[in-house]
């Protein structure tokens, strides 16, 4: 690894990392670390967004599913873990979406 700055360059060799970074590193100062991290894992790259619309809903996963929303809340996202459980819920009345966002003890 080399760290070049205005003053100076510094050059790494034979950095030991735990093993459980076998599969994370390397990383980039290009590309936003969350999502290199999860691809590095996962195998395939995760937004931390989800879409809906036009009767199409785009999973965090970036994997589509045709749904069609109407005028009852349908949950779009929520964590089940005890500790947190944040939730989104939408619905479509006569064109306007709507959307309520839960968080723990709201």
């Amino acid at each position: 690894m080399v760290i070049v700055t205005e003053e100076e360059t510094i050059k790494y060799s034979n950095i030991r990392l735990p093993s459980q970074l076998e599969n994370v590193i390397p990383l980039s100062t290009s590309e936003r670390l969350t999502s290199q991290v999860s691809t590095n894992i996962k195998g395939s790259k995760m937004t931390n967004k989800c879409l809906i619309g036009n009767d199409v809903v785009q999973t965090y996963d970036e994997k589509s599913y045709s749904y069609k929303l109407d005028d009852c809340y349908h949950v779009l996202s929520a964590d089940c873990r005890p500790s947190v459980r944040p939730s989104v819920l939408g619905k479509v009345v006569d064109g306007k979406k709507y959307v309520k966002v839960y968080v723990k003890n709201s």
